[in-house]
């Protein structure tokens, strides 16, 4: 090549193409920012996680427990055989439930093997599913205060190509099923959840607490002064000025 173009020509092309501003994505940026935000999706599913076991366990009376528990970001659903309840959020964003069809055998069993089938019926099912997905809702509310629309929908779609899925492998006496929570991506980015999780104390938890209150001790004092207040502004729109109340905070307690 060299015999044949000459030295300069080579040098100009090469100096061309090095001063040219690259048009490749910055991987290494967007590597780090992935994984800023998989850390958030992830500690979302995570409190979802036992919110999720309770609705099931308050809906199937069998042992409920989660095996495994994935987040990943998708443009495209499996071709899989679940139920679907799929919801519109404020006319912006799509939300859906995806539950297997395994949870039908589920459902089979309980009602047909023990003393559960005396309430067996034809809307068992139906009513259970329902209901879970009602509560899931109501969780997903806590974070996103939006109002969730129920629409008809055969598929996975969105308003926008990217979106999130939580997966979560139950296990129902030996019976495995699997939910996922399908959230648009921008949905995610339109509010700022809380970092915290909450959840009641256990019967040892309240102990531990009650124990912690009497070896902390805090008395709580509130003093103020007389205030007259004119009876004429006791009227809509009045103001009445109440800087004379004074509140005082004082440490005080029994030694035990």
């Amino acid at each position: 090549m060299r015999k044949l173009i000459p030295k300069e020509e080579l040098d100009a092309l090469f100096k061309e193409i090095y001063n040219t501003e690259t048009t490749e994505i910055d991987y290494t940026t967007d590597r780090k920012e992935l994984k800023l935000l998989d850390a958030r999706y992830r500690f979302l599913m995570y409190r979802y996680k036992t919110a999720l076991k309770k609705i099931f366990v308050s809906n199937i009376p069998i042992k409920v427990s989660i095996k495994e528990t994935s987040v990943t970001k998708n443009r495209e659903v499996e071709d899989k055989n679940n139920f679907l309840y799929s919801y519109d959020v404020e006319g912006k964003f799509r939300f859906f439930i995806g539950i297997s069809e395994s949870i039908a055998t589920v459902e089979r069993k309980i009602y047909e093997e023990n003393i559960y089938s005396l309430f067996k019926n034809e809307n068992n099912l139906h009513s259970i599913m329902e209901n879970i997905s009602l509560s899931i809702v109501k969780t997903v509310q806590n974070d996103f205060p939006f109002k969730f629309k129920k629409i008809n929908s055969s598929a996975v779609q969105f308003y926008n190509d990217d979106f999130i899925t939580f997966d979560y492998n139950l296990e129902l006496e030996g019976d495995s099923i699997t939910v996922s929570l399908f959230f648009e991506e921008l949905m995610l980015e339109a509010v700022e959840t809380d970092v915290f999780i909450f959840s009641p104390p256990t019967s040892y938890g309240r102990k531990l607490l009650e124990k912690l209150k009497r070896k902390i001790i805090l008395k709580l004092s509130v003093d103020s002064e007389p205030v007259d207040i004119d009876l004429s502004k006791l009227r809509k729109g009045s103001v009445i000025d109440l800087d004379k109340i004074k509140f005082m905070n004082s440490v005080k307690g029994e030694e035990r």
